[in-house]
């Protein structure tokens, strides 16, 4: 009887093992790898300090990444000066740096390209 309840208890665990290894592995999928993340978001930090914007410029700063597109990151940054346009930011794998390379909105002001 002891035996039966210690194979279910195994059973159940490895179950749970199981599905938390995969859901864990769809989030990377979904979400991207956490490191190259934060290494994009502080990337476009340092590329906008070097733009000469300071933090009071800046309303916020997202990440998206996309597994669908060749697993790419890009960052998405508002301006407090022109709140209803988004500029996005991708890493430039050919010159090695964070580039400007869209907006949603009219984009008038922080427009680099």
């Amino acid at each position: 009887m002891v035996r039966k309840g210690i194979k279910i208890l195994f059973i159940v665990l490895f179950l749970f093992l199981l599905y938390s290894s995969g859901y864990l592995t769809f989030e990377k999928y979904r979400t991207g790898d956490i490191i190259s993340r934060q290494n994009m978001i502080s990337d476009t930090i340092w590329k906008l300090q070097q733009d000469g914007y300071k933090k009071e410029d800046i309303l916020s700063i997202g990440i998206n990444y996309s597994w669908m597109k060749s697993q790419t990151y890009e960052t998405a940054v508002m301006f407090k000066d022109e709140p209803d346009v988004t500029y996005y930011y991708f890493w430039n794998k050919k010159s090695s740096s964070i580039e400007q390379g869209g907006y949603s909105g009219k984009a008038t002001k922080h427009k680099t390209f």
